[in-house]
């Protein structure tokens, strides 16, 4: 294998650059361009102090230098990093010498690929790498930290484990018949069942491990003069939107990222629905909410507590359908610094959760930022499934494992319902890479950063 070299900080100007060396010359590459000050050798896992040369011997930068042996590296290869000053000319010039030096250049995610090459982390781990640096809030990255110190893919190999042992006592029992070998059907279905209830629970949360790494689509819906752009400017912090006591006076959609509790939330200002429209612009703005609704991750039905709640109502089978695409809804009973006309417990009867609020005073504001965090974390136990090629294997190992397991109901033998475990096993251990496609590996690494 070749050795390669890039810059492993991102571009532009900085305290400190980062050039990353990795492969079987990586210590030559390194010795050719970098001089300890002492004059001694480097040591391994020492940062020393030293200069930089370029191939005429000219002094590039004054620097520090650091060699890490294989196995125990990022790559698991021999790997060696020069910490020189963050000037992009400098940060060029030093990477330019290494590449004079032997090294070729390393494209987008070959280090994080060679570590999954040589076993130091599986594809689970090495797609943890990309979450964690993208990450957009504090949650996605705990999420993103979880999983590259293996949490799914202990969960996978705990889910595998169930079905090597299932498969090797059906296996054994059908290929020694002459033991005699008895197969505990019951027990060994007792197992598969709670195996298929950690998958469904795994599925179940799939949704919840994409919000937190794209961030959670939530739409502000209601009334005109309901008080929707009144609370995006109050969640904001900042006016984005503009707010007068004229109803109809958003007609567009708007949307701001904010972080709540370290959670992304993609926020969206819309127009007021109402039962009738108005003018053509006022139809039109309608429709867009209409179509933010439909992808929302998050609804906030904006409900103004001075009303008495009737023409809200009207608003009632949007809200219903949007619930049962599963999108989560809360109620936000506004403009609580004014007289309640709102009969207490009216939303309660349409067994919708609520907060009572105040985009003007601010009352109630810290509560309904707590909703809407927990509405965009995981929900419930299990493994977070943040990529839908997670989410697509455990869904396809579900679905061949319920095959196998209704063909044992139905006294099929044996070999029919081992043949579905096998695929089932199958599909999970494409989640941690042990079967998946050179297409599939390319497509995962094509995203990365040079220099990861």
């Amino acid at each position: 294998m070749s050795t390669i070299a890039a810059i492993a900080t991102p571009p532009g100007v900085g305290g400190i650059a980062i050039v990353r060396i990795s492969g079987p010359q990586a210590f030559d590459v390194l010795g050719r361009v970098f001089k300890t000050k002492s004059g001694r050798p480097l040591a391994p896992r020492q940062l020393v102090l030293g200069r930089v040369l370029g191939p005429d011997g000219t002094v590039l930068d004054e620097a520090m230098a650091v060699m890490m042996p294989g196995p125990h590296s990022y790559t698991a290869e021999d790997v060696a990093e020069i910490h020189c000053h963050g000037s992009t000319v400098v940060a060029d010039g030093v990477l330019g010498a290494c590449l004079e030096a032997g090294a070729a250049m390393a494209g987008p995610g070959e280090f994080t690929r060679r570590a999954f090459i040589n076993g130091r982390i599986d594809l689970a781990q090495a797609e943890a790498v990309m979450d964690l640096i993208s990450a957009s809030g504090q949650a996605s990255a705990r999420a993103a930290l979880e999983q590259l110190q293996g949490g799914l893919s202990r969960r996978v190999a705990a889910w595998m484990d169930t079905l090597t042992d299932c498969r090797a006592e059906i296996e054994a029992a059908m290929d020694f018949p002459e033991e005699d070998i008895p197969l505990d059907t019951p027990r060994l279905l007792a197992a598969l069942e709670q195996l298929k209830g950690e998958l469904e629970q795994a599925l179940a949360g799939a949704r919840s491990g994409k919000l937190l790494r794209e961030g959670a689509r939530c739409v502000l819906v209601g009334l005109p003069n309901a008080g929707k752009s009144a609370l995006m400017n109050a969640l904001l912090g900042f006016p984005r939107a503009i707010v007068t006591d004229v109803p109809g006076t958003t007609r567009d959609t708007l949307e701001e990222v904010l972080l709540i509790g370290g959670v992304p939330i993609r926020l969206t200002d819309t127009a007021g629905l109402r039962g009738q429209g108005g003018d053509a612009i006022e139809e039109m703005g309608m429709a867009r909410t209409r179509s933010a609704l439909e992808g929302a991750d998050i609804a906030l039905w904006v409900i103004d507590s001075t009303a008495d709640g009737g023409e809200a109502m009207a608003l009632w089978p949007e809200i219903q359908s949007a619930r049962e695409r599963g999108c989560r809804v809360l109620a936000v009973l506004n403009k609580s610094d004014l007289p309640r006309v709102l009969p207490q417990g009216w939303e309660s009867r349409l067994g919708v959760d609520s907060v009572v609020a105040s985009a003007l005073s601010g009352d109630g504001m810290k509560a309904l930022e707590d909703a809407i965090r927990a509405l965009a974390l995981p929900q419930g136990e299990g493994a977070i499934l943040t990529r839908a090629r997670h989410e697509q294997a455990v869904r396809a190992a579900l679905e061949a494992l319920s095959q196998a397991i209704e063909a044992a109901y139905m006294g099929m033998p044996a070999d029919i319902w081992c043949a579905d475990l096998a695929q089932s096993h199958a599909q999970l251990a494409q989640i941690g890479g042990a079967d998946a496609t050179e297409d599939c590996i390319d497509r995962i690494f094509e995203r990365f950063c040079l220099g990861k």
